[in-house]
């Protein structure tokens, strides 16, 4: 891959163009970091205040209370409320799942039909969330089932 960078004073925004034999996998990466937003949150852990970056959070959930987002091994609490999240994240990988709780697809490994008619589901870190089923037909719209 060659990267060139013109400077134009002329110009009011920044300009990309990608020159490509084909669409490939590389490409699609290259577009989804250009337009990746990079969202940050200021979360608590152990007593101090941490700038998180909204695409490593696997899930964002209530509980007693609290609003906890979860990275791969640490959990840290937000003073925000889940609608504030969801609107805020919107451009993200997230989606609401529950009432209370939003979950990063990009960290979705599967997904698992269960018998009572929820769906499970299995994050890559070996994790599970339930899908509520108020929220099935918004999950299968955005991820195309």
């Amino acid at each position: 891959m060659q990267v060139s960078v013109k400077i134009d004073e002329t110009i009011d925004e920044i300009q990309v163009e990608i020159h490509t034999k084909e669409i490939n996998e590389e490409v699609n990466s290259i577009l989804d970091k250009l337009y990746e937003k990079n969202v940050t949150l200021k979360g608590t852990y152990d007593n101090k205040v941490h700038l998180l970056n909204a695409s490593k959070i696997y899930e964002i959930y209530s509980e007693n209370k609290k609003i906890i987002a979860r990275q791969k091994e640490k959990l840290f609490m937000l003073k925000y409320t889940l609608y504030e999240l969801e609107e805020l994240l919107k451009s993200e990988n997230f989606i609401r799942i529950s009432n209370s709780a939003i979950v990063n697809i990009s960290y979705i490994e599967s997904f698992q039909a269960m018998h009572n008619g929820l769906l499970c589901i299995n994050f890559n870190d070996n994790t599970k969330e339930y899908v509520s089923r108020r929220y099935l037909k918004k999950i299968k719209e955005k991820l195309s089932f």
